[in-house]
Order: C-alpha cells, then sequence, then structure tokens
C-alpha cells in the first residue's frame, strides 16, 4: 500500500505512475470542460462527454482529449462539420495523421439521438466499459440519461455501472436545446449534402471506422479486438 492505493508485489512503481497521471488529467479534464462550453453554443450539440483515458483518469501528457458526442435527429453530419470548424478556429481539432496531439479533441464518436442504444455488434465487455466511464461535460433535453436508460445492456457486463451514471446524470446541469436552432439546421437535403462530402473525404482513409447515417464512430485502430483477445487469453490462462 502507498498513498492510499494497493499494488501487486514488485510493481510499486504502478502508484507513482497513476498519481503523475491523475494530475495530468485533471489540467486536461479542466481544457475540455471549457471547450465543451464553448462547442455547446452549436445548437444541434445535445451532449458532450469524455471517453477513453481521460474518462479514467489516466492521461500522458502528450495525449488527446476524446470527445463522445450525442446530436439532435437527423444532424449527426452537420454536426460534425460545424464541430471540426469550430475546433478547427480554436486551434484544437486534432486531425488524420496529426504528430502532435496534445490538448487536441478527437470527434471519437457522434450519434445522434435516434440511435442512443449501441449496435448488438457492439455490446461487448469493452464497449461496456467505454460507457461506464464515461464523464459527462454538458448535456440538453436530459438527453444523458436517456442514453443511459436506452443501454441497459451494460448491466451484463457491469451489473453496478448504469447506477453510477444516473447519479451522474442527475447531477449535470439540465439546459434545452434551441429549437430555433435545431430547425435550421435539421434539413434532410442539407444532412445528405455534407454526409455524401465527408463519406469520400473519410473513405479514401478508411480502416475500422463505422459510419451510418446517424452513428459514426472513428476509431483507426481496432483496440476493440485487440483488448477482448488478450482479456480471453488471460482467463483461459488462469482457467476462468
Amino acid at each position: 500500500r502507498k498513498n492510499g492505493y494497493l499494488y501487486m508485489e514488485k510493481r510499486k512503481h504502478t502508484v507513482d505512475e497513476r498519481l503523475s497521471k491523475e494530475k495530468e488529467s485533471k489540467g486536461k479534464l479542466k481544457l475540455a470542460n471549457s471547450i465543451a462550453g464553448k462547442l455547446e453554443k452549436i445548437p444541434t450539440v445535445l451532449f458532450i462527454g469524455v471517453s477513453v483515458n481521460l474518462a479514467m483518469m489516466n492521461s500522458d501528457k502528450n495525449d488527446d482529449i476524446d470527445f463522445f458526442v450525442i446530436t439532435s435527429a437527423n444532424t449527426a453530419w452537420i454536426t460534425r462539420l460545424l464541430l471540426i470548424a469550430y475546433l478547427k478556429a480554436l486551434g484544437r481539432h486534432r486531425k488524420r495523421g496529426d504528430k502532435n496531439v496534445k490538448d487536441r479533441i478527437c470527434l471519437n464518436m457522434i450519434i445522434d439521438e435516434r440511435s442512443l442504444r449501441i449496435p448488438k455488434n457492439m455490446q461487448n465487455l469493452y464497449t461496456a466499459h467505454e460507457i461506464a466511464q464515461l464523464k459527462a461535460l454538458i448535456q440538453k433535453n436530459n438527453v444523458y440519461k436517456k442514453f443511459i436508460t436506452s443501454n441497459k445492456w451494460v448491466n451484463k457486463f457491469l451489473p453496478n455501472a448504469l447506477e453510477e451514471l444516473r447519479i451522474q446524470a442527475e447531477d449535470l446541469k439540465k439546459t434545452q436545446a434551441s429549437r430555433f436552432g435545431v430547425f435550421l439546421l435539421s434539413f434532410p437535403i442539407l444532412e445528405k449534402l455534407v454526409q455524401f462530402v465527408q463519406q469520400i473525404l473519410i473513405k479514401r482513409n478508411i480502416t475500422r471506422e463505422t459510419i451510418k447515417n446517424n452513428f459514426i464512430a472513428l476509431h483507426p485502430k481496432d483496440y476493440n479486438s485487440i483488448i477482448l483477445d488478450h482479456y480471453s487469453k488471460k482467463l483461459y490462462k488462469y482457467g476462468l
């Protein structure tokens, strides 16, 4: 035991690593909150949360910041375009191929409010853990609570996770999206045109991305399969 943390024999160094990353993560989380507060001005942005390393307070100094975004119905692609434009104006957008990604924003996943339930093929321990670790920053129309309710399958893998998320959702500031702003940005023809152009650009370098009308998951490296495969091997090794 060290500084209130437990560690395995000969792994005392992991406590120092955790404390160092936690300190770094606090600064990044403050920055993420500030940026999310600016992006909230986009009418169709209903929710922003941080995911991956920062969500677990496990970020290195040079890490980027991953955002999980929920948009108004039929506006996932137009919202993505506006988010990228705003982030570029702030000098915070992480684009493919960037070598220096420190404190840049990666739009990890964007879904619209019609697709709150994660697709069946992604309902596994890895995704359940990603959902459970989300740190909510902003929400409108109580959409985060709806997202939690729509993904009760998480309980199969992490029985206590959703209750913790419900508590987080209740504590989160609740605001309403501008109906007029959403109306201006939700014309089907506009969404289809913006989607068409962006998909052409994405498909030039597509790897493991999932791109649909209302679901955009940009994961160039398949950590899902890598981690679940490693986990399965550990279970086998220990006879579990």
